[in-house]
């Protein structure tokens, strides 16, 4: 197995673990939801400098 591919732990709120699971399927785990949610985020916008809006 490559280091890519292992496991590690993260610690996450007990609250949060609830969402994650109201947000996956029977049979995804924790990792699978993780990844499906990054793949649908938003893009941020890049500010421009002229732009007068402050992103962080």
């Amino acid at each position: 197995m490559s280091d890519e591919d292992r496991y590690t732990s993260i610690r996450v709120k007990r609250s949060t673990v609830d969402e994650l699971k109201g947000i996956g399927r029977k049979g995804e785990t924790y990792n699978d939801i993780i990844l499906w949610l990054l793949a649908h985020r938003p893009k941020r916008r890049v500010a421009k400098k002229d732009d007068k809006k402050i992103w962080k």
